[in-house]
């Protein structure tokens, strides 16, 4: 349904995929699926635009060959004759939290609160207490900027005389990247245990990480994990 809402518009006239209106979708079908499943769904779409534009602009690039046929917008298994089939393919890593199950062994009187989080890539940390209240944490600019002195760092080093394989500039790029890095990490975690703390919360929740640095995902996101 998001798909064609947003093929409406991308046909018409001064459209904007953009501008499709969904939210209705997202109430329809939350109660349905699961708000964490309708969020991937919607973000999966977004995705799919953004790529079809990517190779659009590639497209049109005389400079570029890489893509020689025309991109097709983003569309539907099956065909007006034959009809459509009903396919939905997401990740199958979401997960809901059971409170009743976790707080269960709380006192009835006590007024403190339980919380969880989950660390990830994107949304660095995403923190949910039992009453419902959320607080996220993305590391996006501060990991641009890692990757803004890792490129330095890399150009810099192709100009290295090939017996030398480092300098004191180099370096100190290298020092001045973990220490940006380290501060904006201590600085949102500081933030969180404040936010906790406020919210009275005494007990922590936080997923698994067992094995998570032996995943394999594409080179930004393994980025992401080894370096945050």
């Amino acid at each position: 349904m998001i798909t064609y809402r947003r093929r409406q518009q991308y046909f018409a006239e001064n459209g904007d995929v953009w501008d499709a209106e969904y939210t209705d979708l997202y109430d329809e079908y939350a109660p349905v699926l699961g708000k964490a499943t309708c969020q991937q769904l919607a973000r999966k779409n977004s995705e799919a635009w953004r790529s079809h534009f990517s190779l659009l602009e590639t497209y049109h690039d005389a400079s570029d060959t890489r893509v020689t046929e025309k991109p097709a917008p983003p569309g539907y298994w099956g065909t007006r004759e034959d009809g459509y089939q009903l396919h939905g393919l997401v990740r199958n890593d979401l997960y809901s939290f059971d409170w009743e199950e976790t707080t269960s062994t709380l006192d009835s009187e006590n007024t403190t609160q339980s919380a969880a989080i989950d660390v990830g890539t994107n949304n660095t940390l995403a923190i949910v207490t039992d009453t419902g209240e959320r607080a996220v944490y993305h590391a996006r600019p501060e990991f641009e900027r890692f990757q803004e002195y890792t490129e330095r760092i890399a150009t810099l080093q192709s100009a290295l005389p090939d017996e030398q394989c480092t300098s004191q500039l180099i370096q100190r790029l290298y020092d001045q990247r973990s220490r940006t890095r380290d501060h904006s990490r201590d600085g949102a975690i500081k933030h969180a245990a404040e936010w906790l703390l406020a919210r009275n919360v005494d007990t922590v929740y936080v997923g698994e990480l067992t094995d998570v640095l032996e995943t394999h995902w594409p080179a930004d996101v393994n980025e992401k994990t080894h370096a945050f």
